[in-house]
């Protein structure tokens, strides 16, 4: 069964393992309490999660707004124990995170203003060792590739960039802080470490939160906005498959102020979303965590879905859920299957995104049934 990791914003990180009912197949959630914040202590969120199976070990990462990252291990019967932690001392105020990665026994970590760090795990009782570098500022994401040989980051007015991983650390001279600016003027010069950058274009609508599902179907990819949209795309056409529904409120002019709920659905701007092989889970503003179904594009492009994504559960959280990751040890057999199952993937093709829908032509409306429960968190 899928087992997801949130963080919110106090700080605190939980473990929801969802089981199903076999007799009613409603989903049921199990939480339990990885860390939280001390009452005396002031809240930080978290704002990046990540996991990983290393060797025998399941590792889970977390990085807070302060530029702290605690690294624990993840039993199975849930108990946890305290690997590593640290303080990325380069992150400045009204900076934060922006990619958090486990590998093998490294964990790499990226902020906004270019703080690169990978920390290797110790062996035993041995401390962890860490590696530092710098990228360019004003970095909107960073991910690391599969294999761990690669990763990419993109940002404001920052062009997205690959990098080769080991190259990345290598010692060179520190890009100073205008590095972006002069990375320009050199017109597309690359910097040491640096194996290919995209051309700057001009994009209409940028989405903020995607979850690529590239461990199951290699033509899914599922985006949410700012707001309280969440669509998954097909990538061999760059059109809208499906959506889920999103909440709804009408208000009537003064002196009534009444307000109509047309939708039970999301209710809040997505923060996060995560993708196990048979279920999609979001966090939002509303402080829900939602668990979804999810269903394969069509076999050919173009093609009418006949499935549409529901809402399988929502549980309550007590604070602001910011971030929400997958349990990769759980179902792995089924990711690789699904994998292999998809299919040869399509030729890429830089005229589909020309054909790409509006996100806002899609239908999110729909009546309020009532018959939707919610759960509390601990």
């Amino acid at each position: 069964m899928p087992r997801f990791f949130t963080g919110d914003e106090l700080g605190s990180v939980k473990s929801v393992r969802y089981l199903q009912d076999s007799v009613e197949k409603q989903w049921k959630p199990e939480v339990h309490i990885i860390s939280s914040t001390p009452a005396e202590a002031r809240p930080v969120p978290v704002q990046k999660l990540a996991f990983s199976v290393v060797g025998t070990d399941k590792v889970l990462a977390a990085a807070r707004g302060d530029g702290s990252a605690s690294i624990y291990r993840i039993q199975e019967d849930e108990s946890v124990s305290s690997v590593a932690e640290w303080k990325e001392a380069r992150l400045k105020p009204g900076q934060r995170y922006v990619g958090l990665s486990v590998s093998e026994k490294r964990v790499f970590s990226c902020t906004s203003n270019g703080a690169l760090r990978a920390t290797t795990l110790g062996e035993g009782d041995s401390a962890p060792s860490a590696q530092t570098s710098v990228l360019p500022m004003r970095l909107c994401e960073w991910r690391l590739s599969h294999d761990a040989q690669t990763f990419a980051y993109g940002g404001d007015e920052v062009e997205l960039s690959v990098w080769d991983t080991e190259r990345a650390f290598a010692p060179r001279d520190n890009i100073p802080a205008d590095a972006e600016s002069k990375k320009r003027k050199r017109g597309g010069e690359l910097l040491p470490g640096e194996v290919w950058r995209a051309k700057n274009v001009c994009v209409a609508r940028y989405p903020c939160i995607e979850a690529s599902s590239d461990y199951f179907v290699s033509s899914e990819v599922f985006v949410s906005d700012n707001g309280s949209n969440l669509f998954a795309l097909d990538l061999r056409n760059g059109r809208v498959i499906y959506g889920y529904k999103s909440t709804v409120l009408l208000t009537t002019h003064p002196p009534q102020s009444t307000y109509t709920l047309l939708s039970t659905g999301i209710a809040g701007a997505v923060s996060s979303v995560a993708h196990s092989p048979s279920v999609l889970a979001s966090v939002a503003q509303d402080r829900f965590l939602r668990l979804h179904s999810t269903f394969p594009p069509p076999k050919e492009p173009g093609q009418q879905q006949e499935h549409k994504g529901e809402v399988l559960d929502k549980l309550y959280m007590k604070a602001v859920p910011t971030v929400v990751v997958w349990d990769q040890s759980a179902d792995a057999s089924q990711a690789v299957q699904g994998a292999e199952e998809a299919g040869e993937e399509a030729d890429d093709d830089d005229d589909v995104w020309d054909a790409m829908e509006d996100v806002e032509d899609e239908e999110t409306g729909g009546r309020w049934s009532g018959k939707k429960k919610s759960r509390t968190a601990e």
